[in-house]
């Protein structure tokens, strides 16, 4: 079975022949068959051979074919003038180890093709997305290793993401936090000025304020020996909460390869997907999974609180989109899109009339039809059910514009959400999409009993005592205890591990939760009383969580917080200052005793005045918080901005609720007038 070597030097191995090294326009061909699917001839004669003679660029990919067929054998199948690979050929994945420098794990190693201008942008965008997945993925570990308390892993693996790019600004800081957290505070000091200096040369910048706040309490940090300290108590309070690596994100997806196929297929004939089903049942990994199975792609999600905050979610799928695809726009797509996206720069001070308005909106659909120019094929949003209205209706006039395109001229939408518990903007954008011809809605299903057994054989699973664990008769007292929703079955499952499986036996009850929000309560049961705090902050908090506030409400330097956030991350708890799933926060709001609940909004109301945080934002906590009348000039000020935009939904709210507490404050100053006397 020959396999394909595409990183480092381009060569087909098989086995028991010498390896066959291959010209550049056969890797070209061979890694653009791989990583873009299947291709007409025309497309790959015109990719490779530019130049306007059609029919020379034609002969120059026979040529070429014949060539390969000849060296290699079957390696390409081609059905009505579709290339594609062949069956049984394999593809090596890059190899990070591989010694030789940079070209070693780079897509076609130091091939250039600077006389395909088109093949070459597209090589130097498939290059730069994989660099930017390597250091992710290195980053990623260095955060494992950081929580593990494996402090020399943390930073050979940030190391390594600078060795390529010294000037990736996470590296460095996860740099600083790892030599806090062993106690060497001048090695600390040390790497937050190679930030600096780092930053400074590559691109005339500074540290980000989180950076910056790091390195400043490193200063004012107190003696090594408290520093020492605040590690020891992170070491323990991981040794207790740490879940294994496989129990907080399985290996492997299993019982969806239907659904990915089916994903795969309508996108092959140019059809936007939605993805539907209830909290847990998988949507989020299935819908990442399906991005980086169209790359280049660009994805982004609802989050608890969006709804407040008008062109929340569009502003993150246009900024996403930008940064990464550079589009060419003209000025005045330029200023609408900052006029749409909250904090940007305006063109003016209001939008004065509806026309005005659908312009804006109409901005992202060019946006994302410019970076669709540039190479992007997939715009990917996830949990719909917490998206603000404002960028749904702008999604609308995407999706709308991309029903009128021709084929191929627009990247392709994916969605995912919980279908019962849409807003009417988004359910009318998933009616809009699923309803067309060229959409497919999938309701996913919950796991069969053999897919839960498959799932927990990936799983660190271990009876006690000598006995091995009946893995297939677990599997069905699971699914017959808790079902087959994959969050339900991951939950108890952790469960189980955290209680060591004590003496199970195939026919005993299985002692876990009924239901999946009291297993995400006992696991946060599990928690120190501190990092339980957090999350119950975080819970009220939603959005506006940050380190400060949570530096503020626990009356600490921000820095003395790592051991209860790495406590926190350990237990699949938050991921930074975000929590790992939206079910998790329920769960934490519903064990916050309910006389908390108030004060909390207020703390986080107070600490958002303090920072000039969004009035829509302010005036929610504190009428959350029971403030009704100190909401109002908040409540007006975000009405105010809100029609100033021509989002007359959003203001009428607003003013609503402006109107209400002032109504209530005028009923309750008789009554506190009265009981004065």
């Amino acid at each position: 079975m020959p396999t394909l070597q595409l990183h480092g030097l381009p060569r087909l191995c098989q086995p028991g022949q010498a390896d066959l090294s291959l010209s550049a326009r056969e890797a070209g061909l061979l890694a653009w068959v791989h990583l873009e699917g299947p291709t007409p001839r025309a497309r790959l004669a015109g990719l490779l051979w530019p130049g306007g003679d059609e029919a020379k660029a034609r002969a120059n990919l026979r040529q070429t074919l014949v060539r390969l067929k000849r060296a290699a054998g079957e390696v390409l199948a081609e059905t009505d003038g579709v290339l594609r690979l062949a069956p049984g050929v394999q593809v090596a994945p890059s190899d990070e180890a591989a010694a030789g420098g940079p070209d070693a794990r780079r897509l076609l190693g130091p091939l250039e093709f600077d006389d395909a201008p088109g093949f070459a942008e597209w090589l130097a965008m498939r290059r730069e997305a994989a660099e930017r997945e390597r250091q992710r993925l290195l980053l990623a570990r260095a955060r494992t290793h950081r929580d593990a308390g494996d402090w020399d892993a943390a930073l050979a693996a940030a190391e390594t993401v600078l060795v390529t790019d010294n000037a990736v600004e996470d590296a460095h800081r996860l740099r600083m936090e790892v030599f806090y957290l062993r106690g060497d505070r001048a090695a600390a000091v040390t790497a937050w000025d190679d930030c600096r200096d780092a930053l400074r040369v590559a691109y005339g910048i500074s540290p980000s304020a989180a950076t910056n706040e790091l390195g400043r309490l490193v200063l004012a940090a107190e003696a090594a020996g408290q520093q020492q300290a605040a590690s020891t108590q992170a070491r323990q309070a991981l040794a207790a909460a740490t879940l294994p690596a496989a129990l907080r994100r399985p290996p492997h997806l299993v019982g969806r390869e239907g659904v990915l196929q089916d994903i795969a297929s309508a996108f092959a004939l140019g059809r936007g997907v939605v993805l539907a089903g209830p909290g847990g049942i998988g949507k989020s990994r299935l819908l990442a999974q399906a991005a980086a199975a169209m790359e280049p792609a660009v994805l982004v999600g609802g989050r608890p609180g969006d709804a407040l905050q008008p062109g929340i979610v569009a502003s993150r799928l246009v900024a996403a989109a930008v940064e990464r695809f550079a589009p060419v726009l003209d000025s005045d797509t330029r200023a609408d899109i900052a006029l749409l996206l909250p904090g940007g720069p305006a063109r003016g001070p209001t939008l004065p009339t509806a026309l005005e308005h659908r312009r804006v909106l109409a901005s992202v659909a060019r946006t994302m039809l410019a970076c669709h120019a540039r190479g992007m094929r997939l715009v990917a949003v996830d949990d719909l059910q917490f998206a603000d209205d404002l960028s749904m209706e702008a999604m609308a006039v995407v999706v709308g514009g991309w029903l009128t395109q021709p084929p191929d001229s627009a990247a392709l939408p994916l969605f995912g959400c919980r279908a019962d518990e849409l807003r009417p903007a988004a359910a009318a954008l998933v009616e809009l999409l699923a309803g067309s011809r060229l959409g497919l809605r999938i309701d996913l299903e919950p796991l069969s009993v053999p897919d839960v057994q498959r799932l927990l054989e990936d799983l660190p699973l271990q009876a006690s005592g000598a006995t091995a664990l009946d893995r297939p008769a677990l599997a069905r007292a699971l699914h017959e205890r808790v079902g087959g929703n994959p969050a339900f079955v991951l939950e108890s499952v952790k469960a189980l591990w955290l209680g060591g499986l004590p003496g199970w036996r195939p026919g005993q009850a299985l002692v876990v939760p009924a239901t999946l929000k009291e297993s995400l309560r006992q696991r946060l049961q599990r928690l120190s009383p501190e990092a339980l705090q957090l999350a119950q902050l975080a819970a009220v908090a939603l959005e506006d969580f940050s380190l400060p506030l949570a530096a503020a409400a626990l009356g600490r330097p921000a820095l003395a917080l790592a051991p209860l956030f790495a406590e926190l991350e350990a237990a699949q708890v938050l991921e930074g200052t975000r929590f790992s799933h939206d079910l998790v926060a329920e769960a934490a709001r519903a064990a916050l005793p309910s006389a908390l609940v108030q004060p909390l909004h207020r703390l986080v109301a107070d600490h958002l005045r303090g920072e000039q945080g969004a009035p829509a934002r302010i005036a929610w906590h504190l009428q959350q918080a029971g403030a009704e009348a100190e909401a109002v000039p908040w409540h007006l000020a975000a009405a105010h901005a809100a029609r100033n935009r021509w989002q007359l939904e959003s203001a009428a709210r607003h003013y609503e609720a402006a109107a209400a507490g002032l109504a209530r404050q005028a009923t309750a100053g008789p009554a506190a007038a009265r009981a004065a006397r």
